[in-house]
């Protein structure tokens, strides 16, 4: 009879170890995938100014990644440059002014005069520059003046960036990483 208590209560702390496993590994699993699913909200970012209310919403991402980058030709950079699509829009009822920034998380080893980048509202080309004094932290300001925007208005944006074809030696760049958010400023008219 001894024995058979034993084993009874043998078998129940197992059988609670197990359910107790369980537990950790399923919340284990539930945790990994709310934490890498759920990574925030980049897809609209509302930046409230005293001028009006506007919207930096973006297509894909805030952040722009310009990994393992390669050199492309002038006549490619629209088809092959990275990319990063927004709108700025005026929800409130009165005239904003605004400026867009490059906010540089890192940079290395593409602050060069041949990693450049292009700045097209509704399509136009309207400013472009290169990151050969760019280091990272540093903000740059990519709208050529500051933009009016109307009540109930929108203007659309591509920024492109890459390694431009200089026909030289250029292998040192190849190596390089850029990343950075796109940021709206309001200014006054």
């Amino acid at each position: 009879m001894d024995e058979k208590v034993k084993h009874t209560k043998r078998n129940v702390i197992l059988y609670v170890s197990v359910l107790v496993l369980l537990l950790c590994i399923t919340y284990g699993f539930s945790y990994a995938y709310f934490s890498v699913g759920i990574d925030g909200n980049d897809r609209v970012y509302q930046t409230v100014i005293n001028a009006g209310n506007l919207e930096l919403g973006f297509i894909d991402s805030q952040t722009i990644n310009a990994q393992s980058i390669v050199f492309i030709g002038e006549d490619e950079v629209a088809a092959k440059s990275e990319k990063n699509t927004f709108d700025v829009k005026n929800i409130g009822n009165v005239d904003a002014s605004y400026e867009l920034n490059v906010n540089v998380i890192e940079i290395d080893k593409l602050n060069h005069e041949d990693f450049k980048w292009e700045l097209l509202i509704d399509g136009v080309s309207r400013n472009s520059g290169n990151f050969a004094n760019v280091v990272s932290g540093d903000s740059i300001t990519i709208t050529p003046n500051k933009l009016d925007l109307s009540p109930n208005s929108k203007n659309s944006f591509e920024l492109r960036v890459w390694l431009q074809d200089a026909n030289r030696n250029q292998i040192d760049l190849l190596n390089g990483s850029f990343r950075a958010t796109v940021s709206l400023s309001a200014v006054n008219k």
